[in-house]
């Protein structure tokens, strides 16, 4: 049933005609969930732009929650604070600058295009969240490239998509994608890649000191419930010494932030179990909370450096974490394409857009 038909049952001509009708917005709502799932809501765009314009009115929202939305913006959620407490916590320095060629990342999307043109045609928001994407793969791919043999865990890899890149190269012996909605243990997909059915926080499947390269793309800032800590705790015990990991992007601020999709945390579910959580952290780390309208997960947060200091700092102290901020050069206009494989390719979302990642070194 397409969403035209279900506003069609609701009495309703338009979406925005149910923010002023609350008997009509009623019907709907119980409409789309006796006839959708979360699957459906996953895929169906105009479902979730429906959902996400009548999110404000969500009934499945705990009312605890929505009392506390955006309270408490006073407080700083600058990047610059999260660093300069880092400073003063540790005499820490400025973070480093990778530089990269645009060159060389529109040779990585040349190279990856089995993957990245169906990922552009099917790309769940705009440009930024593509690019986006695909620079969190070109980061790990560059970061890749000095290792022979390397043996590498993609954590959070249900897509598959930086796997399915670099599984071509010649100096990778093995990809280990784990995700929690694979099948429990380990099976094998293709000559080198296998997928490992685990969370983020347990990965027993994989041996001790028996990876060159951790990656996660779009991923840390989604574990709830300790996984955070307890992936730290994992990543140290199957580096190899003198491996590294990678966080790309790493979300920070002065004050930590918690971002909930109400659609996908209650509206399909009930999920008892985040709602205490986020509970918890909102009165423990004093974290702004704020409902998203650009994210599908149900969950992730902004980590301000007091959490990550605790989640990481005081946990793991033996591994070198360090701050990066991706740089590109400024190539002459007629070397920039004016699009990749069908969305509008803008050079300055790369010269003026800060994307930093941590790299985490597990010393030799």
């Amino acid at each position: 049933m397409s969403l035209d038909q279900i506003l069609e049952e609701s009495g309703l001509d338009s979406v925005h005609e149910a923010k002023v009708d609350p008997e009509k917005r009623k019907s709907l709502f119980r409409l789309i969930k006796d006839r959708y799932d979360y699957g459906t809501y996953y895929r169906d765009r105009d479902l979730r732009n429906a959902l996400f314009e009548l999110m404000e009115f969500n009934p499945a929202i705990p009312q605890p929650l929505r009392n506390l939305l955006g309270q408490g913006r006073a407080t700083s959620d600058r990047r610059e604070d999260f660093i300069a407490d880092w400073q003063a916590d540790n005499d820490w320095a400025e973070p480093a600058t990778s530089s990269f060629c645009l060159s060389d990342f529109f040779e990585f999307c040349q190279f990856g295009e089995e993957v990245i043109r169906p990922f552009a045609a099917n790309n769940l928001h705009n440009e930024h969240y593509f690019y986006s994407k695909i620079l969190e793969w070109f980061i790990s791919y560059q970061h890749l490239q000095p290792i022979s043999d390397a043996i590498i865990a993609d954590i959070g890899a249900a897509y598959f998509g930086f796997g399915k890149i670099v599984e071509a190269l010649p100096n990778v012996g093995q990809i280990q994608l784990v995700d929690i909605v694979f099948k429990k243990g380990v099976s094998q997909r293709t000559p080198k890649t296998f997928e490992v059915g685990a969370s983020a926080a347990h990965l027993q499947p994989i041996s001790d000191a028996s990876v060159d390269l951790v990656t996660l793309h779009n991923a840390f800032e989604h574990f709830s419930e300790g996984a955070d800590a307890g992936c730290i705790g994992e990543i140290n015990r199957v580096l190899k010494p003198g491996g590294t990991a990678l966080i790309s992007p790493f979300f920070f601020a002065g004050r930590y932030t918690i971002s909930l999709n109400p659609i996908s945390a209650f509206f399909f579910q009930e999920n008892k179990n985040l709602y205490d959580y986020v509970m918890k952290e909102y009165q423990e780390n004093n974290a702004f909370l704020r409902f998203s309208k650009t994210m599908l997960s149900p969950y992730a947060r902004i980590f301000s450096y007091s959490v990550f200091k605790n989640t990481f700092l005081e946990r793991q102290n033996h591994l070198i974490p360090k701050l990066r901020r991706a740089t590109f050069d400024s190539p002459k206009t007629e070397n920039v394409p004016d699009e990749l494989f069908g969305i509008e390719f803008r050079a300055d979302y790369f010269s003026e857009k800060d994307f930093y990642y941590l790299e985490i070194a597990k010393p030799g």
